[in-house]
């Protein structure tokens, strides 16, 4: 998807929306609501405000989204607004205009994707490699375990159909001594 955005302000605006999307896991919302004081590329974390209650989150970003930010942010320009996300205007972009931004460079890229699978599918790929539902559940701002436990159980079939296909106990049975594999 991130190629699929082009290069020009517009382009890599849109390649930060997405990386931040699926990165950090968070909402469209949330991004809309993100100011350039909420960012800090020092220590690589955006203060997130949550869309749902009145709180607040820090989320991390790593090497790559932060040189996407920073060549967003040379692009942009001064701007009247103190949002990170804006149009070519400077004016800031709102949550519809950002899921449409998904949907038609998911489509340009050959999927389907909405701003919801990228967070849905953040959260399963930290719990595949190996994160504990309690750092998921604070870096998608869930109030209890039960929303993370979803993304969990889908990540526990993960692990079953890799234990099928790598079983230790398994695979050992079918080597001989010389590692070679014995046709049944």
């Amino acid at each position: 998807m991130i190629r699929a955005c082009g290069n020009g302000f517009i382009g890599v605006r849109n390649q930060v929306i997405i990386a931040l999307l699926y990165r950090t896991g968070m909402r469209a919302t949330e991004l809309t609501s993100v100011s350039l004081a909420d960012v800090n590329t020092a220590q690589q974390t955006i203060l997130v405000r949550y869309a749902k209650g009145n709180k607040t989150r820090t989320v991390p970003f790593g090497n790559a989204t932060a040189k996407l930010l920073e060549k967003c942010l040379v692009r942009r320009g001064e701007t009247q607004t103190g949002r990170l996300i804006v149009n070519c205007y400077g004016v800031p972009t709102d949550t519809c205009r950002i899921r449409t931004i998904v949907v038609r460079t998911a489509l340009k890229a050959g999927i389907k994707a909405t701003t919801h699978l990228l967070r849905h599918s953040c959260a399963v790929a930290m719990i595949r490699n190996g994160w504990d539902v309690f750092s998921v559940q604070k870096l998608l701002g869930h109030s209890t375990l039960a929303m993370t436990k979803r993304y969990s159980q889908l990540a526990d079939t993960h692990v079953q159909d890799k234990h099928r296909l790598f079983s230790p106990g398994d695979r050992i049975a079918c080597l001989n001594q010389h590692g070679r594999r014995r046709l049944t």
